[in-house]
């Protein structure tokens, strides 16, 4: 966290399939390419806040999240939420949205308990992405905790992140 990535290569989580907790926040993401989450099969936090990020998409992310308990998307330009990510995280505990553009106050304990009436708070999130064309992006930069190769370039690419890491903070 706090690297000030803007951009994470295509598969950075690939071999991560053992990794339970995730700290992106505080770097410069608008956006994520599309699958970028999917082999975090195992993740339980993930945190997102304080970047830049304008919307949720569910495209993100594996297909199904059981094991995740807690997400912050806190300090963002979210003006958009997927619906479908809810869905895909059932077991969802603490969610932290708070400032944000469609939604500013969220900051739900026991959201496994209170789903129905927490998600209606989300409401034009959801409506707002509707209206949202389809996008994913990202390039390469390099975090802390990734192993560097040096690709004859100027430029510095991902060699290895160890497999069996369970947490990580870029």
């Amino acid at each position: 966290s706090y690297n000030n990535l803007t951009t994470l290569p295509r598969n950075v989580f690939s071999p991560l399939n053992k990794l339970t907790n995730l700290d992106l926040g505080g770097n410069h993401f608008e956006n994520f390419q599309e699958n970028i989450f999917a082999s975090l099969t195992s993740i339980k936090a993930l945190l997102l806040d304080g970047n830049e990020l304008t919307s949720i998409y569910s495209n993100w992310f594996p297909s199904s999240m059981t094991n995740l308990t807690s997400f912050y998307a806190y300090n963002n330009k979210i003006e958009a939420v997927d619906p479908a990510f809810f869905d895909m995280a059932p077991n969802l505990d603490f969610v932290f949205f708070s400032n944000n553009v469609c939604i500013n106050d969220a900051y739900f304990r026991g959201f496994q308990q209170n789903r129905t009436i927490y998600l209606q708070q989300f409401n034009d999130c959801f409506e707002a992405f509707l209206n949202l064309p389809t996008t994913t992006t990202l390039s390469t930069t390099t975090p802390r905790d990734a192993e560097v190769c040096w690709d004859g370039d100027l430029d510095h690419t991902f060699c290895e992140i160890k497999e069996n890491k369970e947490e990580l903070r870029l």
